[in-house]
């Protein structure tokens, strides 16, 4: 019995590695051949698969299998996947402009140099998921989850952050110019060097984040909560501070 048991660990075991590394094919080839001949596959298995640098624009995949997919390049612009599974995908500079993802998961996904303007993002979970140099300008990630998320360097002019969940995520340098965070949560968050220049910030919590050398010309940090923020070399210009909770007290200076 115990031979038997060990013997089933090791096979279990075996196949995770496989499946890390990409060998152990997951997707059902019969939705594989759907989808590319008629840019439709909801509630397909694709897992794992590879398209790498295929035109799927408008394509129909809601809650569609394509976690640790392959999708380098791929341009999914207007693309319906909402609900959809992405989990650990590679969609490094692929095109999603415009794309409808309400709810999905991208867990840890590579979104790197993607473009992702406009796209809807609302109530998806991009924890751990890699957005460095990505364009997100003017999409819509409300209530989204992206808990020690990576975007350095992003732009995000515009975009709609309300009350998303943001610890401990790293927007270094990012462009965050008229954004809007009402009321997320940036607990311990890296905003170094980032431009939030007339972005609204009204009900947030920024407790421990690191806002030095950022531009807040013109921010709103009404009730926001900046308790053990580092705001050295910060750049406050016309930035609106009212029943703003700081280390040292309320800070009403611009009511």
């Amino acid at each position: 019995m115990f031979h038997q048991n060990l013997s089933i660990k090791l096979v279990v075991a075996l196949w995770v590695v496989l499946c890390s590394l990409g060998q152990v094919k997951g997707y059902d080839d019969e939705h594989l051949v759907r989808l590319l001949q008629t840019n439709v596959c909801v509630r397909c298995n694709l897992m794992g698969v590879d398209l790498a640098g295929l035109d799927l624009a408008e394509a129909q995949l809601n809650w569609t299998n394509l976690n640790y997919a392959n999708l380098e390049g791929v341009d999914l612009s207007g693309a319906q996947l909402e609900g959809a599974h992405l989990w650990n995908a590679n969609l490094y500079n692929a095109t999603l402009k415009d794309a409808y993802l309400i709810n999905a998961t991208l867990s840890g996904a590579n979104l790197s140099e993607a473009n992702l303007s406009t796209a809807d993002f609302s109530m998806v979970d991009m924890s751990f998921a890699n957005l460095a140099v990505s364009n997100l300008s003017g999409s819509n990630l409300g209530g989204s989850r992206l808990y020690r998320a990576i975007l350095t360097k992003a732009n995000m002019a515009n975009a709609a952050l309300n009350g998303a969940s943001m610890n401990w995520v790293d927007l270094s340098e990012s462009n965050l110019k008229g954004a809007d965070l009402n009321r997320s949560n940036l607990w311990n968050a890296n905003l170094s060097g980032a431009n939030l220049e007339l972005a609204n910030l009204a009900l947030t919590n920024l407790s421990g984040a690191d806002l030095s050398h950022t531009d807040l010309s013109r921010a709103n940090f009404t009730e926001a909560s900046l308790v053990h923020s580092n705001l050295n070399g910060a750049l406050f210009n016309e930035t609106i501070l009212c029943k703003t909770e700081k280390t040292e007290g309320i800070d009403n200076s611009g009511c």
